[in-house]
């Protein structure tokens, strides 16, 4: 596997995470534990006041993805005869 797919799975899995952190903090949940790095040393204690920060780090992440995948699904060019 290459350095690109593993950090383009990194990436998803962080995505994931913090989408489902997202959801907790929408459903009730006062406080929620998101660990995003390879070793697990970066914790971070996300709440109702840092929703809207969680909300950009996930954006960054997708952007991220996206320059790493290649920017997703492409048209190929349609020929004509």
């Amino acid at each position: 596997m290459s350095s690109n797919q593993a950090r383009l799975l990194q990436l998803n899995s962080w995505i994931a995470d913090g989408e489902r952190a997202l959801f907790e903090l929408a459903t009730g949940s006062k406080v929620v534990m998101l660990s995003y790095s390879i070793d697990g040393n970066m914790q971070r204690q996300f709440n109702q006041a840092s929703a809207q920060f969680l909300r950009d780090l996930i954006v960054q992440w997708k952007s991220e993805a996206a320059s790493l995948g290649g920017g997703g699904f492409r048209r190929r060019p349609m020929i004509l005869a």
